[in-house]
């Protein structure tokens, strides 16, 4: 157990200075978008199987437990180039993010949030600023969401690196425990 207290631990520390790792940019491209990394906890009972090949964004999906008018899951996004970025996108549609519970894992000013609060779609865009010949490799974005989850909340990531290369994670779907099951029928 004490194990894995300390590899959670250094987990974490990882993740929080990699959030304000600033390096020098490459001279050229690898030609590939910025990693993106989405986690849950809270409520989400996982459904997806590593082994198996997802064909439709409709089948990336948790369920979510817990009592209908009390669920809330907790987000984790990662996002990480080695050649920099300049920006990334989360964008919620269904009941979405509660306010005030996003938060970066560094408090770089070079980062800001713009939250837009809709009826049903909310979005956190997350700006790197230039620092002459260095960039930002990373950050870690933290937030909640608050719903009922029905019908679903469907979450999406994009994230551009400094050559202009992007990465779009497919939508994720959290449904609530009454539909079931994740797949469409």
């Amino acid at each position: 157990m004490t194990y894995l207290s300390r590899v959670a631990i250094i987990l974490f520390s990882a993740s929080l200075t990699m959030s304000g790792c600033v390096k020098e940019r490459p001279r050229t491209s690898d030609f590939e978008g910025p990693y993106i990394q989405v986690a849950f906890s809270g409520g989400a009972n996982y459904t997806i199987d590593s082994t198996e090949t997802r064909s439709l964004p409709s089948d990336q999906c948790a369920i979510v437990l817990g009592e209908i008018n009390g669920r809330n899951v907790d987000v984790r996004v990662v996002v990480s180039d080695p050649s920099g970025l300049t920006r990334a996108e989360i964008v919620t549609e269904g009941n979405g993010i509660r306010a005030g519970s996003i938060r970066l894992g560094s408090t770089e000013p070079d980062i800001t949030f713009t939250p837009v609060d809709t009826d049903f779609r909310d979005e956190i865009h997350v700006s790197f600023a230039p620092l002459g010949a260095n960039v930002r490799t990373g950050a870690v974005v933290f937030f909640n969401i608050e719903s009922t989850f029905q019908p679903e909340v469907t979450l999406t990531v994009f994230a551009r690196d400094s050559f202009g290369n992007t990465t779009n994670l497919a939508p994720f779907r959290l449904v609530s425990e009454l539909a079931g099951r994740c797949a469409n029928s």
